[in-house]
């Protein structure tokens, strides 16, 4: 009985620090960043990982904790990307990859065009990802934690042969990470 008290009257605690102090500073540093000019995307995720916590805290800790975060209105969401290649864009993308020092830069850059895989896909993507029988990449965790298959355009199946051959295991690109192959497309265009 002892111990269950001094378990409520902690989880009280928690919720008088947490209601008493830290909201403020929390109110007040979103206020900060938004000042700053932090996009709303960014303060919603920074808000949604805040919420996450004190839920945690409540149903899997068993602390009971208010999550406040519930009653905060977040900022909008962005619109999504509407941005598309125009004109000769493709073409002049398309020699710039080519003309690249990066081997699989191209490989990418087609794959990308062809298949709309983000660039975190791209450079995880293994040889045992792609099924040439069945024309599909099958793409294990996607950013949001989804499998995903995506079906393989005649040209982004061409490209993937260019580069293949039966010996070859392991990960397509020459890419560390996405950042890298950033860091390429920023260099060749």
């Amino acid at each position: 009985l002892a111990r269950c008290t001094e378990v409520d009257s902690g989880a009280r605690n928690v919720d008088n620090i947490l209601n008493g102090t830290l909201l403020p500073e929390i109110a007040e540093s979103v206020l900060a960043r938004m000042a700053e000019g932090a996009a709303n995307n960014s303060i919603r995720l920074e808000l949604a990982f805040l919420s996450t916590m004190f839920t945690t805290a409540r149903k899997e800790w068993s602390i009971e904790v208010r999550n406040f975060i519930e009653f905060v209105r977040m900022p909008p969401a962005p619109p999504g990307r509407k941005r598309r290649l125009v004109g000769d864009e493709e073409a002049r993308l398309l020699m710039a990859a080519r003309e690249s020092k990066v081997p699989t830069f191209e490989l990418c850059v087609i794959l990308a065009i062809e298949t709309g895989i983000r660039a975190g896909n791209l450079v995880e993507l293994c040889w045992q990802d792609i099924d040439f029988q069945r024309h599909i990449i099958y793409l294990e965790r996607t950013k949001n934690g989804d499998e995903l298959v995506v079906p393989l355009s005649e040209q982004a199946e061409a490209a993937l042969k260019s580069h293949h051959s039966p010996k070859k295991t392991g990960r397509i690109t020459s890419f560390y990470d996405s950042a890298a192959l950033g860091a390429t497309f920023r260099i060749a265009c």
